[in-house]
């Protein structure tokens, strides 16, 4: 008999609703625990520039290097990511963000920005406090590490961490080499992509972050919107003056011809009766009438 016995039919049925509901058990629990979120805002002390610029740069340590990417081919998809690490008890990550706002004073400021999630907000909020930062100045230079750190027993909860940048109006932020890791979607009134903006120096004016310099057209290879429909405009301008007191011909379509009422093919028909009457009233003496068919039959047979 090659039958299978039935207790072991009946076992890993059993088994494998055992394994159903416990993973339904876990998935509730995690679920919950991200139910929350907390939102901390901090303002970190920093020294006012000497001059109307502040550099924003990286850290160059070397315990501060980290790579990610991934790869994706027929095969299936692969994930490299070594900016996740676990020492000494604490979960260290390299997914902090830089963005940049207008202060609203004259002055710089650095606001840092940290989130976490919990299952009550008090538990998400004191994981929030818990995330750490680095950051550091010299002179016109700020070094903002992207990096964060929180204690494993809190478990990864999405933990989170902007910095903010405020920059008054008339002063500039130039991003040094790099800085393209931890950018994230900067605005600025050219719509530049941030890996664009890295070697640059960007004013803030009254529209926004603005490249005072770009007029140079090697700025302008790239994010030359403005610069491109100026172009455009000038295009258009020299082929109008081109064409201006040149003849021009041209076939113009106004539509198909009407088409014609009965009334009117009635009153043509008629206007032409009254026109053959008239040219047989008036014609010479060597005008002829036509027989009439019927006075010919008798003739025909």
């Amino acid at each position: 008999d090659t039958r299978s016995p039935r207790w072991l039919g009946w076992s890993l049925c059993i088994a494998w609703l055992a394994a159903l509901v416990l993973t339904v058990v876990l998935g509730i629990g995690l679920g919950s625990d991200f139910h929350q979120r907390a939102r901390s805002r901090t303002e970190a002390t920093i020294v006012q520039p000497t001059g109307k610029v502040m550099h924003l740069a990286l850290p160059r340590s070397s315990d501060q290097t980290w790579s990610y990417g991934w790869t994706s081919d027929h095969e299936g998809f692969d994930w490299n990511d070594e900016g996740l690490q676990l020492e000494g008890g604490r979960v260290r990550g390299w997914w902090a963000e830089c963005d940049v706002e207008r202060s609203p004073d004259s002055l710089y400021h650095l606001i840092v920005q940290r989130e976490a999630r919990g299952a009550m907000n008090t538990m998400a909020a004191a994981r929030a406090a818990h995330i750490n930062y680095t950051y550091e100045q010299k002179g016109d230079t700020l070094l903002l590490a992207p990096v964060l750190d929180f204690p494993q027993e809190d478990k990864f909860r999405a933990q989170w961490l902007r910095f903010v940048l405020q920059v008054p109006t008339g002063g500039a932020v130039h991003f040094g080499e790099g800085t393209d890791h931890i950018l994230d979607d900067v605005d600025n009134v050219t719509d530049t992509w941030d890996h664009e903006m890295v070697g640059r120096t960007w004013t803030m004016t009254a529209r926004g972050l603005e490249d005072l310099d770009a007029a140079d057209p090697d700025h302008l290879k790239d994010d030359g919107n403005r610069a491109r429909d100026e172009h455009e405009r000038e295009l258009d301008k020299a082929r109008t003056d081109s064409l201006r007191g040149k003849p021009i011909a041209a076939i113009v379509f106004r539509g198909p011809a009407a088409k014609k009422t009965k009334t009117a093919s009635v009153a043509t028909t008629a206007s032409v009766a009254r026109t053959v009457e008239a040219s047989t009233v008036s014609a010479p003496s060597h005008s002829f009438a036509i027989p009439n068919v019927l006075d010919l039959v008798p003739f025909l047979r």
